[in-house]
């Protein structure tokens, strides 16, 4: 009966879903509600584990993935301000439109409100730091 709660946070909260058949590649799009700080979800797939966790602030983002051996995933970090940095593991991603070169995340597009990167399997630490309007 409670089966439904559970997808819901991982798919909803979380933002895990499918992209390929077998979990080789998945998608992380988290839903941010104004009124919830804080979000840890994991998923055990056939090929591991997969783990999103979140936490917003005023002026902060940060969203830990994991990303497990043998996947690859495409991460959508939400945009909250007219000024955004992003980070991974403390080296810049983006600031505004700007974009870093890394060779283990690739910077995809901005799409609805969303940066969207490609990653490898691993443990990765985006933050945005931003200011509103």
């Amino acid at each position: 009966m409670f089966g439904s709660v559970d997808t819901w946070f991982y798919r909803t909260l979380g933002g895990i879903a499918l992209l390929d058949p077998g979990w080789g590649r998945f998608r992380v799009k988290p839903f941010v509600p104004d009124d919830m700080k804080f979000v840890k979800v994991r998923l055990n797939t056939v090929r591991g584990e997969i783990s999103v966790s979140w936490e917003k602030n005023e002026g902060y983002f940060r969203i830990s993935v994991h990303v497990p051996c043998n996947t690859t995933a495409e991460i959508h970090i939400p945009i909250f301000g007219r000024w955004y940095e992003i980070k991974e593991g403390g080296r810049k991603l983006i600031e505004n439109d700007e974009i870093g070169v890394r060779s283990d995340v690739s910077f995809i597009k901005i799409e609805d409100d969303y940066a969207v990167f490609n990653v490898g399997s691993g443990w990765y630490d985006f933050v945005e730091e931003y200011e509103s309007s």
